[in-house]
């Protein structure tokens, strides 16, 4: 199972056919993205409502069915944290979350923000550009 974390989604939205074609690769059921990236996407919909990207990020978040931030998401999120703030690290709430979401879900997170995301402990993670 592959998670996309927001970057991915929104090289996706605008066509970048590197994404594309990788999910077009895999089956039905094989990626999704957050309820934590959805909200990303919605508030840049929120920002700039009228413009062609929206109308494409619309219909992305039509087709996609995000899956729920969960009680066992949260907790893999507050470890997620807890291991960066011992490393002295951080990466940032959302990116936190996202990574937890992924780790509980045991899904593979696919960034173009491998710097982030490199450090978290446990953590699958696949850049795609």
């Amino acid at each position: 199972m592959y998670l996309l974390d927001t970057d991915i989604a929104i090289f996706a939205i605008r066509g970048n056919k590197t994404v594309l074609q990788r999910l077009g690769n895999l089956l039905s059921g094989q990626w999704a993205i957050s309820t934590i990236t959805a909200f990303e996407i919605q508030k840049g919909l929120e920002a700039h409502p009228n413009t062609r990207s929206s109308a494409k990020a619309q219909l992305f978040l039509a087709n996609v069915e995000p899956l729920m931030f969960d009680a066992g998401a949260a907790a893999q999120a507050a470890k997620v944290f807890h291991a960066l703030k011992q490393m002295g690290r951080t990466i940032g709430t959302t990116d936190e979350l996202i990574a937890g979401h992924a780790l509980s879900m045991r899904a593979t997170l696919v960034t173009n923000n491998l710097k982030h995301f490199q450090q978290v402990p446990g953590l699958k993670v696949e850049g795609w550009l």
